[in-house]
């Protein structure tokens, strides 16, 4: 029997672990809960955390705590930024927080419409909101009737030029119905 004799370079070779990808969505929104009860747009824009909102993500903490979270991608939206503070906030693993507008929700509604940079650093002064445009949601072409500029599908398809893009910028499509969520509540 021979021994083993490994290939030049091989003490350079890395093993590469397993990572996990956790898609969490936001908590009930107070647009959530308006929309539930009359299918009308309530005019909530960039809509927060209902009460009901805020106590999904009190249950779901301790289902993370043990997790090794590495870092937080999170929507400017001020639903999601709650939700991701409220559950990672003090994560024992304390992932730093990336606030990307790619991963945001499409423009459809009010809740869907965020607020500046200024206005989210001064309530959510933990995460950096520096990086971000004035304007960083669409907001181009003629507003609607509620003075909202809904997002074609088209920009939402460029936008996503990969995989991991669709993933982020769909949330109101088929991947909300295909990723399991650790927070549940009734759909809109």
């Amino acid at each position: 029997a021979g021994s083993f004799h490994p290939p030049p370079g091989w003490a350079t070779l890395r093993i590469m672990t397993a990572k996990t990808i956790l898609c969490i969505r936001h908590g009930e929104s107070t647009f959530n809960r308006a929309w539930r009860a009359t299918p009308v747009d309530p005019l909530h824009f960039d809509a927060p955390l209902s009460e009901t909102g805020h106590e999904q993500v009190r249950q779901a903490r301790p289902t993370l705590a043990d997790l090794p979270v590495e870092i937080v991608i999170v929507s400017p939206l001020t639903r999601a930024l709650q939700t991701a503070l409220g559950l990672f906030g003090e994560h024992p693993s304390a992932p730093p927080m990336l606030v990307a507008h790619l991963a945001r929700e499409r423009v459809e509604n009010s809740c869907d419409v965020g607020r500046s940079p200024v206005l989210l650093a001064a309530e959510f002064p933990s995460v950096d909101v520096a990086h971000l445009d004035d304007v960083w949601w669409h907001a181009e072409g003629e507003a609607d009737e509620r003075g909202i500029c809904v997002e074609p599908l088209e920009a939402v398809v460029e936008r996503g030029s990969s995989p991991a893009r669709a993933v982020l910028e769909s949330w109101n499509g088929p991947w909300q119905k295909a990723i399991p969520k650790l927070i549940e509540y009734a759909k809109y």
